[in-house]
């Protein structure tokens, strides 16, 4: 799933041919018509044939999609919906209790009411109170954690002044900074068990379980 196609979320896509030699066959690239005509545009051999040959490249397989759909994904539904990200658009989504909100700087009414009820919310936070133009600070995140009202929100895609050491130690109840290695579950067994595995939310480095799917 490609939310847009902005460097810091394409540019790997060369490391992609690993998980092609895991599963032993192409791989689905989810994203809107917009999104993927500019990947394949700078990763047109990621898109070629497949002609059953050792997977020396990635191989993907364009599946677009729009906006407000719900699609099938690994076993998930997963309910997309349309993000401000500055001069363009992103893609949110929504799977069951679980939504993500990278690289955004606003929700519209129908974003919104497509998050009303989540349980464990990860959202991009880029800084701690200047304004940006394309990413949203702590004082908007707050704006939408009051609306939401989730039981857990993290964020994600965090800048320079979003120091982790201060963030754990001022950031409101429910609130707190991801780190690398984290794992978010919100399985059904999970969510039973929410309550005394948040209350313990770990160091860097050690998985965290919670009421949301797995995801790194």
């Amino acid at each position: 799933m490609f939310t847009h196609a902005h460097a810091d979320h394409i540019a790997g896509i060369d490391e992609v041919r690993a998980l092609n030699r895991i599963v032993q066959r192409p791989l689905e690239a989810f994203a809107t018509r917009q999104t993927l005509d500019e990947i394949i545009r700078r990763f047109a051999y990621a898109f070629a044939p497949w002609t059953n040959s050792p997977f020396y490249r990635p191989v993907l397989m364009a599946k677009p999609i729009n906006a407000g759909e719900t699609i099938r994904i690994a076993g998930l539904d997963v309910r997309v919906f349309v993000q401000e990200h500055g001069r363009i658009e992103s893609l949110g989504l929504r799977i069951g209790p679980f939504g993500y909100s990278t690289d955004v700087t606003n929700l519209n009414e129908a974003a919104l009411e497509t998050l009303t009820g989540v349980d464990t919310w990860v959202v991009g936070c880029f800084l701690r109170h200047d304004a940006h133009r394309t990413h949203a600070n702590l004082p908007k995140v707050f704006e939408w954690v009051a609306r939401l009202r989730p039981r857990r929100t993290v964020l994600t895609h965090m800048g320079p002044d979003m120091d982790w050491a201060w963030l754990r130690a001022n950031l409101p109840a429910g609130i707190e900074p991801g780190y690398d290695g984290m794992v978010l579950d919100f399985s059904a067994e999970a969510t039973q068990t929410a309550s005394s595995t948040v209350s313990n939310p770990g160091t860097p480095g050690q998985p965290v379980r919670t009421a949301a799917g797995t995801t790194g």
